[in-house]
């Protein structure tokens, strides 16, 4: 594979990405906090309530497990309470769903007891999850500090030196791409519990179409919905917190329904700074599959798509042209209580 050259606007370590297009200059993105995602802009970010509790418990290994201190080892043990709707299938956890958490030295980047991406996972998406075998967390046995971080969706072949590698190139299963993150500083074993609060670091499309004027549900079946002017690879630097974006970009083919009613994308979010500036003359492009009929609506430039924020948008066909409005759930309202627009 060709080799990809990329400069990068910030002091963390180069990240490197696999992909199709040709050579990319990253621009970076930090997140002060879980609930801030900042660079020389800030992007706004939603704070949801996912919480994923580690509590102390049995974990695989084959020492002491008890939480009474002097010499034991107190490993952890998780269960995820969620109270609102926080993937980008907007429901609860899947069976199998996975996270990973790194365990740090307090207010450093240095990985504690070699927990690096311990991969927990929730088998029956009933929001308990249980390490990996062997893959166990445990607090420091002298008691000292640590901090967490988490990450959705796990990775292991993604994740390489603490950097995960995305590609939005694939919009078929969308809680593969759906990247959250979490983070508590300061816990000790003497109080093993760690609340997670999960965020949304990148910004959600939703479309709900629907036949007007000269058109009938039935060609709706099968249509294809694009979004033009997006880039699409990216690098999130899990314990620095920063997201690298890709300079290319592409057309993305939304997931939509058989029926044509729905389509909704994860996308990176746009700014108007050097991070992810937004690209002029960006459209959404509905074609029909029967005669290829292709209708347009063009986005405003100054429509910025933030961090955390999922814009809806209802779609209406007609024949001579698109008739847009707009309005906002779960996520962070992006575009307040609903925008209107026409398009041809």
């Amino acid at each position: 594979m060709k080799k990809k050259s990329f400069i990068k606007r910030s002091t963390l370590p180069e990240a490197s990405l696999c992909a199709k297009t040709h050579a990319k200059v990253f621009r970076t993105a930090t997140f002060r906090s879980a609930a801030v995602f900042r660079s020389a802009a800030v992007f706004r970010t939603a704070a949801f309530c996912a919480a994923v509790f580690l509590l102390a418990g049995c974990g695989n290994d084959n020492e002491s497990a008890t939480a009474d201190g002097n010499g034991s080892r107190v490993p952890l043990e998780v269960t995820g309470g969620i109270s609102a709707q926080t993937r980008a299938a907007d429901a609860a956890w899947a069976a199998s769903d996975a996270i990973g958490i790194y365990m740090l030295k307090s207010g450093t980047t240095d990985i504690a007891e070699s927990a690096a991406n311990r991969r927990y996972t929730t088998a029956q998406g009933d929001g308990r999850f249980s390490a990996d075998a062997g893959a166990s967390i445990y607090y420091p046995i002298d008691g000292s500090k640590v901090d967490f971080l988490a990450y959705y969706p796990h990775s292991a072949s993604g994740v390489a030196d603490g950097k995960y590698a995305l590609d939005l190139s694939d919009q078929s299963h969308l809680p593969a791409i759906d990247l959250m993150s979490a983070s508590v500083s300061g816990k000790d074993k003497s109080a093993p519990g760690v609340a997670f609060n999960f965020h949304h670091l990148l910004t959600k499309l939703e479309l709900v179409n629907t036949p007007g004027t000269g058109i009938t549900a039935s060609e709706l079946k099968g249509m294809t919905v694009e979004i033009t002017g997006q880039r699409t690879a990216a690098s999130y630097d899990i314990l620095f917190e920063a997201l690298d974006v890709a300079d290319a970009t592409a057309t993305l083919t939304l997931n939509t329904s058989a029926d044509g009613k729905k389509s909704a994308a994860i996308l990176l979010p746009n700014t108007k700074t050097v991070v992810n500036p937004i690209v002029p003359g960006r459209q959404l492009v509905f074609t029909l599959k029967t005669g290829g009929e292709k209708f347009y609506w063009n986005i405003p430039d100054d429509k910025s798509f933030n961090a955390g924020e999922k814009n809806i948008y209802t779609i209406t066909i007609n024949r001579s042209g698109l008739e847009v409005t707009s309005s906002i759930t779960d996520w962070t309202s992006g575009n307040g209580t609903g925008e209107t627009g026409s398009a041809q």
